[in-house]
């Protein structure tokens, strides 16, 4: 299935009926289950993909389906503007332990007892870039609402 979609037509295209079928015989846990939490899921496994992280075999499948991958396996131009859009949205509703989890997906054991001891997300170097990203995106989206709400 080969789909050229711009940003505003690839919002449109992933209606969620479409997500519903593309997710139809997948198991991705019981937080699996919503519109919401699957299109999280789309993408987070397109940022990783961007930022050169490996994802799971059935949900880049998905996401080419959806029409976010090109031919080669990486995601289109509209599909990063979808992704990092929804990030946003979710930053913006205030969704931060969401994202710090994300964030921190893949961490062991220990760290995560060290998280539990400390009362923080320990930070591994490779998600340092991520978290000060999502600080200053945090603290933009603070400044917005101060001036603009």
């Amino acid at each position: 299935m080969s789909h050229a979609f711009g940003l505003q037509g690839l919002e449109a295209y992933l209606t969620d009926e479409r997500i519903a079928f593309l997710f139809d015989g997948t198991n991705f846990g019981d937080d699996g289950k919503t519109c919401q939490r699957r299109k999280q899921i789309m993408a987070e496994c397109i940022l990783k993909l961007t930022a050169g992280y490996a994802d799971g075999h059935t949900i880049k499948s998905i996401c080419a389906c959806a029409a976010l991958l090109t031919v080669n396996g990486n995601p289109t131009k509209a599909a990063k503007q979808w992704a990092v859009r929804y990030v946003l949205k979710m930053i913006a509703s205030a969704d931060i332990d969401r994202l710090l989890e994300i964030a921190l997906d893949g961490c062991s054991a220990e760290l995560q007892d060290a998280k539990l001891a400390a009362g923080k997300p320990p930070v591994l170097p490779r998600h340092r870039d991520l978290i000060d990203r999502l600080e200053q995106d945090l603290a933009f989206v603070h400044a917005f609402r101060e001036k603009w709400t």
